[in-house]
């Protein structure tokens, strides 16, 4: 019934009321007018998608250039100057102001740049493809001219890998995918116009293919971001391992390592050997001297019943406790309630059996002098220049591991100014033996393996056995006139 209708009704009914309904009848009819177009107008209308508009990054050291998106922020978030050759020599970072990232890792090689001799010298050692690394993988792909290496991981996230290799150095491209809408375009248009300064152009190959029938996963599930696992404390850091009802040992060892970040490490079993690709200290248990630290994350290998592997956090070394996520199905954790994911903390038990190695921290470039054992955070000292410093108060006296970049070694002094008892030394050490009461001057040198006069000299090793030895200190190396002399411990105060 429309609104003359309803009127007329209402008029038959009481005609005394018509001075009033017809005075109020233009008003009635120009609102019935106008309120179609006032809600037409409220409704929001559709926005195109803005346009993407692109900058350039240039990389002067490395040789090249690629387009990455304005409002993007590019970071070098790993550096490994003075580390042996194995390791990734730089990590930049392309990130937006939510949480989308793509990262470009940079090896640099003096043996093996070949892609395909690459592979075969570093691919199972460094974990590069995560829980692939056990297959042989062949170019695929083109990139920046040249044959290319891309595919998705087999990993709790799936993660895009692009490869390729300028005869000088490997680049490597990784991104966690399907996290955020329109990074999968923003993907292909990084690796579309990366391009490497010294490869000539050609117009017979493509610049730029991906591999046959390749697609992006797709259903990807967000990851945890600012949220807790279950009922514990809240994570302040972005955690990439997803948690699940019953938790995850990745996600766990993650969130109680902060240093660690927002990089991925795969299955369990990858993390040994790709956490020493990205520089950090690790060691097997096989190997002499290698001990748990409070801090740090035990590793236990892959095996038949358990192909992921597992890791946990250490809580205490001696003896060893730990506390780990999503293993103790059976055992009920008294610390957190009911309904919790399955975290255990108590002493090792042989159903777990020892752990197979330990990840410590990722130790300081060139020089570093750290609070605690085996690099891990807290106050800690860095230099870039050789000479001579005091320690400052933060640190004074509390120093308990030294790393040493290739070609640098350091004195260290009991007391200031460079005196006391002292200790040369020329390779990361992990824990470091007592010098008196402690640390507080320093003198480093560069280049050179200066005289260890009354110093001593710590012979002691925290070198890999089972995996490449890592590049000899400049004192130790074969051409050093003083390696006869430096045959001594540590000089007893």
């Amino acid at each position: 019934m429309d609104l003359t209708s309803r009127l007329n009704i209402r008029f038959r009914r009481s005609s005394r009321f018509l001075p009033g309904i017809l005075g109020l009848l233009p008003v009635i009819i120009a609102i019935a007018a106008i309120l179609p177009a006032t809600v037409m107008a409220q409704e929001p209308e559709l926005q195109p998608t803005p346009a993407i508009t692109w900058q350039v990054y240039d990389e002067p050291d490395y040789g090249f250039t690629l387009e990455y998106p304005t409002g993007w922020t590019p970071e070098i978030t790993l550096e490994n100057k003075w580390r042996p050759e194995y390791v990734i020599k730089r990590r930049i970072s392309f990130t937006d102001m939510g949480h989308s990232r793509i990262d470009l890792d940079i090896w640099t090689s003096q043996k093996e740049t070949d892609l395909r001799q690459w592979l075969a010298a570093y691919q199972t050692n460094l974990a590069v493809f995560g829980s692939e690394s056990g297959t042989v993988i062949q170019p695929n792909a083109r990139l920046a001219h040249l044959p290319a290496i891309i595919l998705t991981t087999e990993q709790s996230q799936p993660i895009v890998v692009a490869i390729v290799s300028d005869g000088r150095q490997i680049f490597r491209f990784r991104y966690l995918a399907g996290r955020n809408v329109g990074t999968n375009e923003i993907f292909t248009h990084i690796l579309s116009t990366f391009h490497l300064k010294t490869v000539a152009l050609t117009k017979k190959e493509p610049a730029f293919a991906f591999p046959p029938n390749f697609a992006f996963p797709t259903d990807v599930p967000i990851q945890i971001v600012d949220q807790t696992c279950g009922s514990l404390p809240p994570d302040q850091q972005e955690n990439v391992y997803l948690c699940g009802l019953a938790g995850n040992c990745t996600w766990w060892a993650a969130y109680k390592r902060a240093d660690i970040g927002m990089t991925t490490w795969g299955n369990a079993a990858d993390w040994l050997a790709t956490a020493r690709s990205e520089g950090y200290d690790v060691c097997r248990t096989t190997e002499a001297g290698c001990n748990p630290i409070a801090g740090a994350t035990a590793w236990y290998d892959a095996t038949a019943a358990n192909p992921a592997g597992h890791v946990a956090h250490i809580e205490a070394a001696g003896p060893l406790s730990v506390s780990e996520m999503d293993y103790y199905k059976t055992k009920t954790d008294i610390n957190y309630p009911a309904g919790a994911p399955s975290v255990w903390l108590g002493q090792d038990e042989p159903m777990n059996g020892q752990p197979d190695g330990y990840i410590f921290g990722h130790p300081g470039d060139p020089v570093a002098l750290f609070e605690q054992k085996g690099f891990l955070p807290g106050n800690t000292l860095h230099f870039n220049h050789p000479g001579q410093y005091n320690v400052p108060d933060s640190i004074n006296d509390q120093v308990s591991s030294v790393s040493v970049g290739e070609g640098w070694a350091v004195k260290l002094y009991e007391h200031a100014d460079q005196t006391g008892s002292c200790m040369l030394v020329d390779h990361n050490v992990r824990d470091l033996p007592a010098i008196g009461n402690g640390v507080s001057s320093v003198e480093l040198f560069y280049g050179v393996c200066p005289a260890w006069g009354s110093c001593g000299y710590y012979t002691g090793t925290d070198a890999l056995t089972t995996d490449p030895l890592p590049t000899a200190g400049v004192c130790r190396g074969a051409d050093s006139a003083l390696m006869s002399e430096l045959k001594v411990t540590l000089s007893q105060p």
